[in-house]
């Protein structure tokens, strides 16, 4: 690059210019033609014809409600009581 003459290195200047130029022309036409593709692909998805089956849904049957049940606790409230006064002693004892 140093042994270049002057005329030599403004030619250079132009064939780099030339390039950047067409890179960018590149670009700019490649991200247009892959946005059109790719919007022509959407719309084919978007308004393309689905065929849709009359298909009856397989739904679960809900179990049966069974009637409320009287609530019947483990301990009778006269055992609890036992029990209470069972563990009292036992705590003065100690």
């Amino acid at each position: 690059m140093e042994d270049l003459s002057l005329s030599q290195l403004e030619d250079l200047r132009q064939l780099q210019l030339q390039l950047n130029a067409n890179k960018d022309i590149y670009i700019n036409l490649y991200t247009k033609i892959i946005k059109q593709t790719f919007t022509t692909q959407m719309n084919n998805l978007v308004d393309g014809e689905f065929n849709i089956e009359a298909v009856k849904l397989n739904v679960p049957q809900r179990p049966p409600i069974l009637p409320p049940q009287e609530y019947t606790p483990m301990h009778q409230l006269s055992k609890l009581e036992e029990v209470f006064k069972d563990t009292m002693e036992g705590l003065s004892m100690l």
